[in-house]
């Protein structure tokens, strides 16, 4: 394997910055499927409702994220853009605006279609690539929910819980099963389902415990991991209505 320029060895250390699961070999290998680009201040990277044919990294300056004409967001250094297409390719469309702030962004930009097919050759590489962009994606929807910034040990934990909940997801459906869900805190006593009652969501239990009670009488405790209302969603409860009571335990 030939020595990395200076040029080289500085952007592989900004891939580590932004994919620390993957060893330098994995990220020299990254690299060389990339180009080095700088964008000038007003440069538009995405266009909103547009074909996004491109996943880019950040490496220095900033970009701004414009959602249906205002300003949404700031993107700086270890940002991923692009992300929400190169995961699920048939979703072309950027769901944002992105272009550089006045002083420009330098980027490393890799062509989504022959990024993916490099991560189909190098499976392993490209399974851990795939769980870090998701991870991103996944904190930066839970970010866009108002549930505060996740450490990246928190997202990862999240990532895990669902792949757990639902084993045949594969790593670049999470985000998109994710997209179509709701971060929701229940404090004590607060009802989720009620027995008798016609219940219409579907929840995973990412932490504490929840109360099961049937007919006044608790029977069971749910813990981390626990899907709840899963048989009005697989259609096996009477009418949709809930078989249980669940509330958040005291």
């Amino acid at each position: 394997q030939e020595p990395l320029s200076l040029q080289d060895t500085w952007l592989v250390g900004e891939l580590r910055n932004a994919f620390p699961s993957l060893p330098k070999r994995d990220l020299s290998k990254l690299l060389k499927q990339a180009d080095e680009v700088f964008y000038p201040s007003k440069s538009i990277l995405t266009e909103q409702g547009s074909n996004n044919n491109y996943l880019w990294l950040v490496i220095s300056g900033k970009l701004l994220v414009e959602v249906s004409g205002q300003v949404a967001s700031t993107l700086e250094r270890k940002a991923i853009v692009g992300e929400v297409t190169f995961l699920d390719p048939r979703d072309k469309l950027a769901t944002a605006t992105v272009y550089a702030a006045p002083n420009g962004a330098r980027t490393l930009r890799w062509q989504q279609e022959k990024l993916r097919a490099f991560c189909e050759y190098e499976n392993l590489l490209g399974e851990k690539l795939m769980a870090a962009i998701s991870e991103e994606l996944i904190e930066k929807m839970v970010r866009g929910r108002g549930a505060g910034r996740r450490s990246p040990e928190e997202s990862l934990k999240l990532l895990i819980q669902l792949r757990r909940a639902f084993p045949q997801l594969g790593m670049a459906e999470v985000p998109r099963f994710l997209k179509v869900g709701e971060n929701k805190e229940y404090y004590e006593g607060d009802l989720l389902t009620t027995q008798g009652e016609r219940n219409e969501f579907l929840w995973l239990l990412l932490s504490g415990t929840l109360n099961v009670i049937v007919d006044s009488q608790m029977v069971a405790q749910l813990s981390e991991g626990a899907l709840i209302g899963e048989a009005t969603f697989l259609g096996f409860a009477e009418d949709g209505k809930a078989t249980a009571t669940v509330c958040s335990a005291f």
